[in-house]
């Protein structure tokens, strides 16, 4: 099951780059980059906290999307980095330092948690603005192949379930928000 999930993960991105390819998605590379950085934070983090496969899995599956929108974004994404990308990043790498000191990884998995839901924002606003410019299907597979990896959950842990929880439901709320506000904006164009 849990390889089933992990391939419904990586075809998530598949409408997600299909979209940015033709030019009607346009990633923001400095918020896709940081994704990227956390991903790879969960994943190593992950590990050392004893190897909560979920987790592993979840990150490992969404550093290879991320990393890919990442990539064919430098080219047809927009290339803005603010002050709030700069702060997310830092924080994220904050985790880490504080990780090596105290020689505990569920704190850099919490300043990961921190930051995705602070980097998450920018993408909130965008799609409740410019839902047309977003991919709702790409958010709606991953809400659903992180919930699976919690019903997956051999333990309860922190490392296990904290970022499958969270995946699931910042990803589900961006599917909510750019379905529901395409519907709108196609009712106020009519």
């Amino acid at each position: 099951m849990l390889v089933i999930i992990a391939i419904v993960d990586l075809l998530a991105n598949y409408p997600y780059l299909r979209d940015v390819i033709k030019g009607k998605t346009k990633p923001n590379i400095a918020s896709w980059s940081t994704w990227t950085l956390i991903n790879i934070i969960i994943v190593v983090a992950a590990i050392a906290a004893g190897g909560a496969i979920n987790t592993v899995v979840l990150g490992a599956t969404y550093l290879v999307g991320s990393l890919s929108i990442l990539l064919v974004g430098i080219f047809k994404g927009t290339r803005k980095y603010t002050l709030f990308d700069g702060i997310c990043q830092t924080v994220a790498i904050l985790g880490v330092v504080l990780w090596q000191l105290t020689n505990n990884p569920n704190i850099a998995l919490l300043f990961v948690l921190i930051v995705d839901i602070s980097a998450v924002t920018p993408t909130v606003r965008h799609a409740y603005k410019y839902p047309h410019e977003e991919t709702w299907a790409t958010f709606a597979i991953a809400s659903v192949g992180a919930l699976g990896l919690v019903a997956l959950a051999t333990s309860f842990s922190f490392a296990s379930l904290a970022i499958p929880i969270e995946a699931t439901i910042v990803n589900a709320l961006l599917a909510g928000i750019i379905i529901s506000r395409q519907g709108k904006t196609k009712a106020l164009t009519k």
